[in-house]
């Protein structure tokens, strides 16, 4: 699950994960759009057949989702 701490220090587009592995080589993605999931699922396995590990990360809420565990106090 998310964490609610975190979230309140670095919004969701402070922390992008797919820039970080893209530094390790991988080809990677950011999808923030739903209509863009089918394409880069089918760059990532272009990269997969050429011997390029590939990374998507899918941004589905930019909401907080906190988990049964958090209280309102």
């Amino acid at each position: 699950g998310h964490d609610p701490f975190t979230h309140k220090v670095l919004g969701y587009d402070d922390v992008d994960m797919s820039k970080v592995i893209g530094e390790l080589g991988y080809h990677t993605e950011r999808v923030t759009e739903p209509g863009d999931v089918v394409l880069a699922l089918k760059r990532a396995f272009e990269a997969n057949a050429s011997g390029q590990p590939a990374y998507i990360e899918f941004i589905c809420s930019q909401f907080p989702v906190y988990g049964g565990w958090v209280s309102k106090s």
